[in-house]
């Protein structure tokens, strides 16, 4: 009898009940994730006053990325620069003159020192996701730790007289 009611309350109660907390931890990381890259996309907007310097800028790192240690100044760049970062940022790798695995890293460093607060956005939406698979662990675990399947298939099947 036990089991049978215990087999109730976790398929009735339990089960959806964690699920919908898995569902609420996804919908709130995908949200950070996208004020995130809002935040990220409003602030390194290109400025179009600035189209002349900007593709002077542009111009500067397919000449560095072209040298020994150009990789290391285009980054001491991105690093320290807001306005030069939003260039790097925003203009494609093959424009720059750079590989595509170099043009991340630089976009995340770039967030990183010029936009902390993206940054914990999508540190905190980065872990959520990573919570959210452990929720079907803790299904299983309950339903193992509540009841015995076979003793509440059992209970379910006994006639009353």
């Amino acid at each position: 009898m036990k089991h049978e009611a215990a087999k109730i309350v976790y398929e009735k109660r339990l089960a959806p009940a964690l699920e919908a907390a898995r569902a609420a931890i996804l919908r709130t990381a995908g949200s950070l994730d996208e004020q995130a890259n809002t935040l990220v996309a409003e602030t390194f907007q290109p400025d179009p006053n600035r189209g002349y310097l900007d593709a002077e800028e542009r111009a500067w790192i397919r000449e560095q990325a072209k040298t020994e240690n150009g990789y290391a100044a285009i980054r001491q760049e991105v690093e320290t620069d807001p306005v030069f970062a939003a260039i790097f940022h925003h203009a494609k790798p093959r424009l720059l003159g750079v590989s595509p695995e170099f043009h991340d890293r630089m976009r995340d460093i770039a967030v990183r020192n010029h936009l902390p607060k993206a940054q914990t956005m999508r540190d905190q939406s980065k872990a959520l996701t990573e919570l959210a698979p452990n929720y079907e662990s803790v299904k299983r675990g309950a339903r193992v730790a509540l009841f015995n399947q076979a003793v509440a298939d059992q209970a379910g099947s006994r006639v009353d007289l």
